[in-house]
C-alpha cells in the first residue's frame, strides 16, 4: 500500500479517537446522575410509605385459604362474621384459617345465612336468595283506637286498612285500655288481603265493699264500742247491723241468767253440804255415822260440780262480752245469721245429784 495511503487513514483513526472518546465520557456522567438521581428517588419514597394499620397482610401459606361468594341475584352484600366484605360475587378473598358465618342479604329478599371452615384450601358458596311475599292486612275493631300487635311487635293501631306484611304465621294481639286483650293466629299469604274484625269485651270491674276502718270513721267505732259495754249487742244495732245486735244481746242475756243460775244452785248445794256435815258430826249411833258420812261425800261432789259449772258460765258469759266489744270495733261483714233461722235456749238444770245447763238449738 503506499504511504499517502496509509498517512490518510492515520489521520483519520486519530481525528476519530479525538471526537469519539469526548462524547463516551459525557454519556457516562449523564449515566451516573441519572443513576445517582433514581437512587435518591428510592429513598425518598422509601421514607414517605407508612403502614396502615388496619390492612392485614395475609401470608401466602397453608394458615390461609380463599372464599367465593356467588349467587342470584347479584349486587348483594356478603357479611363474614357480621362483617359487610362488600357486594357478590365476591372471588376468592382471602382469610385465615378457622370457621366463620356466612350471611348474604339484599332488599326483597331473605337472608342466607351458612357456616364454613377454611383450612388452607379455596372455599366456594354459591346462593340462592328467595324473594319475600308481602301480602295486605286490614283489622277493625269496636271500639276503634285499639292497638295492633304482630307477634308482639306494634304495628299500628285501628282502623287498620291494607298494612303491608310479609308473608307467614303471626301471632295476632289487639289490645285496648279497659278491654279484654284479644290474642289469635293470623296467616298472611300473598294472594289476599285479609280482613278482620273485632269486637272488644269490657272488663267488668268489681267493687268490693270494705268495711271496718275503711267504712266506719274512727269516732263512730268509739260509739260502737261504748254502746256496746253498756249494752251488748247495742253497738252492732247502732252500726246498721240489727239482726247480729239482736243475737249477741240474746246470747249475753241467756249466759248470764245461766251464771246466776249456776251460782245459785253452787250455793244451795254448798249449804246442803254444811247441813250434811253437821249431820256427821252430831251422829252417835255407828249406823248413823256411817249414814251421814255417805251423805257428806254426796253433797262434796254435787257442791264441786255445782261449782265448777257456775265458773265455766261465768267464763262463757265474759267471754260473750268480749267478742261483743271487739266485734264492735273492728266489724267486717254483716252476719249472715238470721233470728228467725236460728234459735238457741240455755237454761240450768238443777237437781239433788246433778246440776247442769241444757242447750237447745234450732235451725
Amino acid at each position: 500500500m503506499p504511504v499517502v495511503h496509509l498517512q490518510k487513514i492515520w489521520f483519520i483513526w486519530v481525528a476519530f479517537f479525538l471526537i469519539s472518546v469526548p462524547l463516551f465520557g459525557q454519556e457516562i456522567e449523564n449515566n451516573r446522575g441519572t443513576t445517582a438521581e433514581g437512587q435518591a428517588n428510592t429513598q425518598n419514597n422509601t421514607e414517605e410509605i407508612e403502614p396502615v394499620d388496619n390492612i392485614e397482610i395475609l401470608p401466602d401459606s397453608s394458615n390461609t385459604g380463599y372464599i367465593t361468594i356467588k349467587g342470584t341475584p347479584e349486587a348483594a352484600t356478603a357479611f363474614i362474621n357480621s362483617e359487610d366484605v362488600g357486594d357478590t360475587p365476591l372471588i376468592e378473598s382471602r382469610l385465615k384459617n378457622g370457621t366463620y358465618s356466612i350471611k348474604v342479604a339484599k332488599d326483597g329478599f331473605k337472608d342466607y345465612k351458612t357456616e364454613i371452615t377454611i383450612n388452607g384450601e379455596s372455599a366456594w358458596i354459591v346462593y340462592e336468595l328467595e324473594r319475600i311475599l308481602y301480602g295486605h292486612l286490614t283489622v277493625e275493631s269496636d271500639p276503634d283506637s285499639s292497638d295492633v300487635y304482630l307477634n308482639n311487635e306494634k304495628i299500628g293501631v285501628t282502623p287498620l286498612v291494607n298494612k303491608v306484611i310479609p308473608c307467614g304465621s303471626y301471632l295476632l294481639t289487639i289490645k285496648k285500655t279497659g278491654y279484654q286483650t284479644h290474642e289469635s293466629s293470623c296467616e298472611i299469604t300473598g294472594s289476599e288481603n285479609k280482613y278482620l274484625t273485632f269486637t272488644m269485651t269490657p272488663l267488668i270491674v268489681q267493687h268490693i265493699q270494705k268495711t271496718s276502718d275503711m267504712n266506719i270513721s274512727t269516732a263512730k267505732r268509739k260509739t260502737a264500742i261504748k254502746k256496746s259495754m253498756k249494752l251488748p249487742g247495742q253497738g252492732q244495732r247502732y252500726l246498721g247491723q240489727r239482726k247480729k245486735g239482736n243475737i249477741i244481746t240474746t246470747l249475753q242475756i241467756v249466759t248470764l241468767a245461766g251464771t246466776i243460775a249456776a251460782y245459785s244452785n253452787a250455793s244451795i248445794a254448798v249449804d246442803r253440804y254444811d247441813e250434811a256435815k253437821l249431820v256427821y258430826r252430831n251422829a252417835v249411833e255407828p249406823n248413823d255415822i256411817q249414814i251421814a258420812w255417805d251423805n257428806v261425800r254426796s253433797k262434796h261432789d254435787s257442791a264441786k260440780s255445782a261449782s265448777t259449772l257456775a265458773k265455766v258460765v261465768l267464763f262463757g258469759t265474759f267471754g260473750v262480752y268480749v267478742w261483743n266489744v271487739i266485734d264492735a270495733g273492728f266489724i267486717s261483714k254483716p252476719a249472715d245469721i238470721s233470728l228467725r233461722k236460728l234459735s238457741l235456749i240455755l237454761a240450768p238444770v238443777i237437781s239433788d245429784n246433778v246440776s247442769g245447763i241444757a242447750a237447745n238449738v234450732r235451725f
